[in-house]
């Protein structure tokens, strides 16, 4: 068993993972996504659950939604693979004083305990396999309360990453695509429309990718 997680670990640290990856663009840019500022459509979210209520975020990379969850009273757990921003969100909840944040270092999909008020998930989904993703969102419906909310983003088909030679086999839904995953619940908010990435094209223009951006509530 310890050779299996050892070998797990040293998957997570070899150049060509997603952890090495983002361990590497923390350490150069400490506010990497939106300056650190929440997506508003997050926070949006949150106005739908219990004061005090408990929160996860899946890929909470440096923090930027998971801690503004937590400044606003919520009992919060941020998953992440990369150290380097997990240590950065403890740190920053351990200098704003939040006794109700916790941040991991673990892969989304091996698994969440418990259940939850509020799961979000911003701009993950297409790092994975489409078999992987689709289990990890139905992981997601599972561990939410009744009466609990979903708050997700991810690209679509439709954009420059989708294009990109990596993407083949990677979760990039089509379009109408997440609201169908979320037919069987009470879909509040359901948005397509452009979002442009902080990767640049050869030719120095911006990158476009068409976003999917839900908030819906378990009813049943």
């Amino acid at each position: 068993m310890n050779e299996r997680l050892d070998k797990k670990e040293q998957l997570k640290s070899a150049p060509d993972s997603l952890a090495y990856h983002y361990d590497q663009e923390y350490k150069e840019n400490p506010a990497m996504f939106g300056g650190g500022k929440p997506e508003l459509f997050v926070l949006e979210a949150s106005e739908m659950i219990p004061a005090g209520g408990t929160v996860i975020e899946l890929g909470a990379g440096q923090g930027r939604n998971a801690l503004a969850l937590a400044e606003k009273g919520f009992k919060v757990t941020a998953l992440d693979i990369s150290k380097v921003g997990v240590d950065s969100m403890n740190s920053k909840a351990q200098g704003l004083g939040l006794t109700n944040f916790n941040a991991e270092v673990r892969d989304s999909r091996d698994g969440i305990t418990g259940d939850f008020d509020m799961l979000v998930s911003t701009f993950m989904f297409h790092h994975f396999p489409r078999e992987d993703a689709e289990k990890l969102i139905s992981t997601i419906k599972e561990h939410t309360k009744k009466g609990g909310i979903n708050a997700l983003v991810t690209f679509t088909v439709e954009g420059d990453f989708a294009r990109s030679p990596n993407a083949q086999g990677r979760f990039y839904p089509a379009l109408g695509e997440m609201r169908e995953l979320y037919k069987d619940w009470e879909i509040i908010s359901y948005r397509e429309e452009p979002s442009e990435a902080k990767q640049m094209k050869p030719d120095g223009g911006s990158m476009i990718n068409i976003k999917a951006e839900i908030i819906a509530i378990k009813t049943v």
